[in-house]
């Protein structure tokens, strides 16, 4: 990543997908802190399948405190911005509901 260049970041386990849903579609709300847009945050963040190219349009798009429909498969989350900060992106964490 390069500072105030546009980034796409995808994050999955070391083991696999981050998320695998088994009988979906299920419902869920995604709760992101800080929140998406925030200073340092990324502007985007999205669930897509393992090999998707991340980018802003891709996949299931996450809305702060938003529900979102999640089909059955396996899921890594994809992060995008339009400027890098010189600190890099700052840690988050996703909480479902």
């Amino acid at each position: 990543m390069v500072a105030g260049s546009p980034f796409a970041i995808t994050y999955a386990c070391t083991s696999g997908a981050a998320i695998t849903v088994t009988n979906g579609p299920i419902s869920k709300i995604p709760t992101e802190a800080p929140a998406v847009g925030a200073s340092g945050m990324p502007t985007t963040l999205s669930l897509i399948a393992p090999g998707v190219t991340c980018t802003s349009t891709a996949g299931i798009a996450l809305a702060q405190s938003t529900a979102v429909s999640i089909p059955t498969g396996s899921y890594n989350y994809c992060a995008t911005g339009t400027s890098a900060a010189v600190t890099g992106i700052v840690s988050f964490t996703v909480a479902w509901a």
